[in-house]
Formats: C-alpha cells, sequence, structure tokens
C-alpha cells in the first residue's frame, strides 16, 4: 500500500498565534501494521522546533495510546503537507533569530518521507504581535531564560521581542547547562562554553554526556588530537554511544591527513593508524544502527557508510575481508614506525605479515625492499621492488629504488644509500 502521511494536532487550538507551544504528531503508515512518527513540540513564539523524537509502532491501539497520552481534550487530523509545512516554517522562523531546531529533530522529520509541505496553502504567523516572544517554560533555567533574551537582543534589539519570566533562580540540570553550552559553542562564544563544560565536568566527572560535549568543542575548534581522549573514554565506558563512535571516527579521519591538509582519505593516501581506527570506529556506528535501528544519526550513518564502501571495494580486490584488511592496516603503520627508527630487520617482518594479508599492498612490497636494501641484500630487494611494481607500475618509491641499484648486487652495494623510504605516517 502506497505510504499515507497525516498530522495530529490539539482540539482546542483554535488560533495558533494564540498557543506559544504547539504539540504535533505525524503519522506515516508506510505498509501493514508499521506506522512511523514524528513528534515536534514546536514553540511559536522564538524557538521553533523545541523538542521532538521519531518512533516506530506496529498497531493502530499503540498509536491511539499515545494520542490519548499526547492529547488530553483530543486532537484533530490534518493533513501531512500541513504539518510539513508549520514545522518547517517555524523552523525558519527561529533561524532567522538565532535558534536551531531540536538535536534529534532530523531523526524525527524522516517522517515526512515524500511529504511536499507545498501541497498546503497555508500560511503561519510567528511570535506575539508581529515581535517574537519568548515565554520561559517549566524545564527552562534562569540561565537558558537569560540566554535565549540575551540572543534575542543581539538579534532584534531591545524593543524589538516580547519575553515573560517567571523568574527562576534554582541551579540548571547537567542537561539543561549541556545545551547552554552547546548554544553558547553554536553562536561561537568558546571561551564561555568552554568554561561552563569544564565546571560541569568538574561537578560530575562520570557524566558521559558531558565528556561527550568536552570531545565536541575540542573537535569543532579543529583540536583534533585533544578531543580524541574524550571520545574514546566515552565509548571505553558506553560501546552503544553511537555519536561517540561517529565523532571519534571523524576525528581520525582528520588525524589521518591533517599533517597534509588533505580532504582526500581514499585507501591510497593517508596515515595507517588514524585510517584503521577510523575505519573500526564507523563499522561500530552501523553495528549500532543495526541494533538499533532508526536511533543513529542518518546523515552520520550515511557518511559512515559511504567511506566503507570505498575501503570494501579495495579489500574485495585484494579478495580479503574488511578485517583482514583492517589488521594488515594497522601492521603496515607498525612497520612504518619501525623503519623511521632504523629497525630494518623488525621492520622487514612486520612488512611481510602485511603482504602475507593483503597480497597486493604494493607499499608493503616496496617497503620490504627498501628495509633488505638498507641491509645491503641488494638481489632480494630488487626482487620485492619488482614485486612492487607489478602491482602498481607507477609506484614512485619503488621506481626511484630501483634506478639508483642499477647495475648493483650484493657484491657490489650502490655507495650511495639515498633509497627512498615512504614517509613513516602516510602512504605514499
Amino acid at each position: 500500500m502506497a505510504s499515507i502521511t497525516t498530522t495530529y494536532v490539539a482540539k482546542n487550538i483554535a488560533d495558533l498565534g494564540d498557543a506559544p507551544m504547539v504539540h504535533l504528531l505525524v503519522v506515516r503508515r508506510r505498509k501493514k501494521d508499521l506506522i512511523e512518527l514524528g513528534s515536534f513540540l514546536v514553540d511559536t513564539g522564538c524557538l521553533g522546533v523545541k523538542d521532538a523524537f521519531y518512533k516506530v509502532l506496529y498497531d493502530e491501539a499503540a498509536l491511539e495510546e499515545l494520542k490519548e497520552d499526547m492529547f488530553h481534550e483530543g486532537c484533530e487530523e490534518k493533513s501531512g503537507a500541513w504539518g510539513r509545512r508549520f514545522v518547517e516554517a517555524a523552523i525558519q522562523y527561529a533561524q532567522r533569530l538565532g535558534f536551531g531546531p531540536h538535536r534529534d529533530f532530523k531523526k524525527a522529520a524522516r517522517v515526512f518521507g515524500g511529504t511536499n509541505a507545498k501541497d498546503c496553502d497555508e500560511s503561519f504567523a510567528f511570535g506575539q504581535n508581529g515581535k517574537p516572544f519568548y515565554m520561559q517554560g517549566p524545564h527552562d533555567s534562569y540561565k537558558k531564560a537569560q540566554k535565549v533574551i540575551s540572543i534575542l537582543t543581539k538579534r532584534c534589539g531591545e524593543e524589538g521581542f516580547h519575553y515573560l519570566v517567571g523568574g527562576l533562580s534554582g541551579e540548571a540540570t547537567p542537561e539543561e547547562e549541556l545545551s547552554l553550552c552547546q548554544e553558547l559553542l553554536e553562536h561561537g562564544e568558546l571561551e564561555e562554553s568552554w568554561r561552563r563544560l569544564s565546571q560541569l565536568n568538574e561537578e560530575n566527572p562520570e557524566d558521559l554526556e558531558v565528556i561527550f560535549g568536552m570531545g565536541t568543542w575540542h573537535a569543532a575548534q579543529g583540536n583534533f588530537e585533544e578531543a580524541l581522549p574524550f571520545f574514546k573514554q566515552v565509548t571505553s565506558e558506553d560501546s552503544e554511544f553511537d555519536a561517540a563512535w561517529l565523532n571519534q571516527g571523524m576525528v581520525h579521519m582528520q588525524l589521518s591527513t591533517a599533517e597534509e591538509g588533505q580532504e582526500n582519505f581514499l585507501p591510497g593516501g593517508g596515515n595507517m593508524k588514524h585510517l584503521a581506527l577510523m575505519l573500526k570506529c564507523f563499522q561500530q556506528v552501523i553495528r549500532c544502527d543495526q541494533e538499533q535501528p532508526g536511533e543513529v544519526d542518518e546523515e552520520g550513518l550515511l557518511r559512515c557508510k559511504n567511506v566503507l564502501s570505498r575501503f570494501t571495494e579495495e579489500a574485495e580486490l585484494s579478495k580479503i575481508s574488511m578485517d583482514v584488511y583492517i589488521e594488515s592496516m594497522e601492521i603496515y603503520s607498525l612497520g612504518l614506525d619501525l623503519m623511521e627508527e632504523e629497525e630494518w630487520v623488525s621492520g622487514l617482518e612486520q612488512f611481510k605479515k602485511t603482504a602475507e594479508l593483503n597480497p597486493r599492498s604494493h607499499q608493503a612490497f616496496g617497503n620490504m625492499g627498501t628495509c633488505l636494501l638498507q641491509l645491503n641484500r641488494v638481489n632480494d630487494g630488487r626482487e620485492m621492488l619488482e614485486r612492487a611494481i607489478e602491482i602498481e607500475p607507477d609506484y614512485t618509491p619503488a621506481l626511484s629504488n630501483l634506478k639508483i641499484i642499477e647495475g648493483c648486487d650484493d657484491e657490489n652495494p650502490p655507495k650511495i644509500r639515498e633509497f627512498k623510504i615512504i614517509d613513516s605516517s602516510k602512504f605514499d
């Protein structure tokens, strides 16, 4: 059956302009006994989508129960296009004022599917009497309220908006304070955001959401080395924390190319150690999605799949599994570290192991050749370099080394030992 999308909204809302908060439930029936729904709490005064969640149900009874809990005085039915148009209009209004939608909006918005907002010709007015209006909610701390007022003042001027603050003086909960830190970060108030995060971490040293927030702060500033320990701590204590796996993988991606300022993280280039760890993190993101469908950020999940698919193609060419391919990358990285220390015998062993796992690794054969040349085993070194070129005819380091040893052998090694050594941290 074709999918049908319906919006439910409270019956007692005669005029949306008089309702500071509007709760919408958008439902899509995709096939028999499968119901997708997105819940949106919309602040029509200025904040837009203040809360959102996505859920899948498998029978109408569960949907009716949810509607009763959500709409105590009943609800009326509108089209899916009406719901999408209303929600998106509220978001656009809020964004012009400096407020983004709730962090779970994208998940909830998947319920819109192919619904077209243009199929609804109704227009909506937000704010109050032509101006933005902020009313402090029951869960808004005093600090949160003051932050909203500060943003509105900067955007609209002191007389350009209305507000109603209840004067709550209690301390913000860790969740509220963390949300405020994120808002400060998004608005470029870095020092204040970090000050609050650090204090929050001192007061809640075991709160993984706070630790995750500190990692996110560093990553947003490009401090990838500093961000990594925070994400590692989170995933070591909670293997289901998909956002931490995703961010950890993205940090490894950046670290794999940061030294050269590259954007390319394909199998042909980048820091091998970080590339391998990136792939492991992205595998964990996909595992989290398989165990908890619909919970992982859709955009992040797609990115993980796209990156993994590129490396999977390379593994398939070598006729090895992705896990074996990653293992070969890690061993190769160890070999590079040993080469940098001029541990030629130990490095040679690591590259042999790499080639056994991945026979198409021309870099492994090329580096075996380099190690052998450094050990004055010219004939064996030449053989490995030629093997590398058989796999990759344009492999520059091997071609350069072969030119250096022209006319040489074990009895007559080259006098100038300027063998091309691949940088200890990167593929060539």
